[in-house]
């Protein structure tokens, strides 16, 4: 003898059914993207560095931008972070304007960088060099815990001058670290990394956390990324 179960559910009213749904739908005007770039161009003299660039980077999300050398992605990337002037278009980066000087110190507290060639006094130790840098920002993160994140743990107490080309560039990224921020540029981060060091360079930007554990948002333009970056 077989048993059968029979689910009887009543018809949901449609009006019902509405209420419900939306009650899981945000109130209020929906967050800014962390970058927004529209029609965004650049010359010097005659040369269009970049010409008429439009993209958005979401928060939360890992960005790649790819070009051959001369293509602009530099130009880009220091006109994101209020280094150079655009000629047009409309920028916004974390919601500011980076070419707005007013606002240039607040979103400098809320970034990272790590840029191609970064000029760090090659007499402090891998320890000094980014305690004395995480003083510029409101609330960074411990020191002990950057330098674990990008391999230097064994060597924190040799001078900048005694690393290899590889630790420099860990080092470089632990810079870029070491304030907690919001959003973080990368610009050819793995440069001189061996294939493991590389892994761990894109592990650490891609773990997930806390805003207080990890950035958020990561702008990164490296020779090769991981499946699944954008």
């Amino acid at each position: 003898m077989r048993t059968e179960v029979r689910n009887e559910v009543s018809p949901v009213p449609t009006q019902v059914r509405n209420e419900v749904r939306n009650q899981g739908r945000a109130v209020g005007p929906p967050a800014p993207s962390a970058v927004m770039v529209a029609g965004l161009r650049k010359s010097y003299g005659a040369v269009q560095a970049v010409r008429d660039v439009s993209f958005t980077v979401e928060d939360g999300e890992i960005f790649a931008l790819l070009g051959p050398n001369g293509a602009g992605k530099t130009t880009t990337l220091e006109i994101l972070e209020g280094f150079r002037t655009r000629d047009a278009g409309r920028v916004e980066v974390l919601g500011a304007d980076p070419g707005d000087r007013a606002a240039g110190r607040a979103l400098r507290e809320q970034i990272g960088l790590v840029l191609q060639d970064i000029a760090v006094e090659p007499y402090l130790t891998v320890r000094e060099t980014l305690a004395r840098n995480a003083g510029y920002y409101p609330a960074p993160r411990d020191v002990d815990e950057v330098i674990g994140l990008v391999g230097l743990t064994e060597h924190e107490r040799r001078k900048v001058r005694a690393l290899s080309g590889g630790q420099q560039r860990r080092l470089d990224l632990a810079l870029g670290l070491i304030g907690d921020p919001r959003l973080l540029f990368l610009d050819e981060p793995t440069t001189g990394f061996d294939p493991n060091a590389r892994r761990d360079a894109c592990a650490t930007c891609a773990t997930p956390g806390p805003p207080s554990c990890s950035p958020r948002t990561t702008w990164t333009r490296p020779r090769r990324w991981p499946t699944g970056w954008r």
